[in-house]
């Protein structure tokens, strides 16, 4: 059997969103009423229309509302970001059931197939889930804003202003970083057995603190002008590291888990 079969490949990832159907049209309209709540949240109360007599500007119902698209485009970003993490930690949360995890352990495909499959699944569920969700919602607010006769003004220019800069190797770092956090989710949904997401962030919050300490008590001239650097690519390093560590715990994967794991 080839490592590697298209055929086998699609399959899979059809069985992945027959099975996980009901999970992808939940969190898809969780997403889309939080992003909608958002929206009614900087209408009604984070910054709402009578604040414009506090400033001083000639148009006040345009900049109020540019305000309020601004503030829940950064607000969506952090959201987004948190659905993204949720996913990658659940990822193989139902494959913990023995029953179920022998179903997949019995399909005829190779490992590589398998992880690959879900891999993408899970990429293609985030993007639907956490973007284009925000899209919808931000149509719709657009459509409510024409019809208030209020300035129609896009928020999804500020939701993507927080996933694309130009201020390269900083820009890179940071992101970098988020899919470390991203690949450590992943790893902590197949490597453990229960609590997945809570289990994961202790581990994320004590080391990362570690981390953070030992970074700020080197001397300062060491990483002079390189800073963004090297924390790129430790980060990029962690990406690997954690992702290789997935590939590997799934292809070892049995039907009686280990006692380490049954937390």
């Amino acid at each position: 059997m080839k490592n590697l079969d298209m055929k086998r490949l699609g399959y899979l990832l059809k069985l992945d969103f027959h099975e996980n159907l009901k999970a992808f049209i939940w969190t898809s309209v969780t997403m889309l009423l939080m992003y909608l709540f958002f929206f009614w949240w900087a209408h009604n109360i984070g910054i709402p229309l009578n604040a414009s007599v506090i400033y001083g500007v000639p148009n006040p119902i345009e900049f109020i509302t540019k305000a309020q698209c601004e503030a829940v485009g950064n607000f969506g970003a952090v959201a987004m970001y948190f659905c993204f993490i949720v996913i990658a930690s659940q990822l193989y949360g139902k494959e913990q059931k023995k029953q179920i995890r022998t179903a997949l352990l019995m399909l005829p495909a190779t490992n590589q197939e398998k992880f690959l499959a879900r891999w993408l699944y899970m990429i293609g569920f985030s993007v639907v889930a956490g973007i284009l969700t925000f899209i919808v919602a931000d149509v719709l607010h657009m459509i409510w804003l024409s019809s208030a006769d209020r300035p129609v003004i896009a928020a999804s220019k500020y939701f993507f202003d927080n996933l694309s800069e130009d201020k390269v190797i900083r820009e890179v770092s940071v992101y970098s970083f988020l899919i470390l956090i991203h690949s450590l989710y992943l790893f902590g949904g197949i490597y453990l057995r229960k609590h997945h997401f809570a289990i994961t962030s202790l581990f994320l919050v004590i080391f990362g603190s570690l981390f953070v300490k030992i970074i700020n008590s080197l001397e300062p001239h060491l990483f002079a002008g390189y800073r963004s650097y090297v924390l790129c690519i430790l980060h990029i390093c962690g990406i690997i590291l954690f992702t290789w560590l997935s590939y590997k715990v799934f292809c070892r994967w049995q039907l009686t888990t280990r006692k380490n794991a049954n937390l």
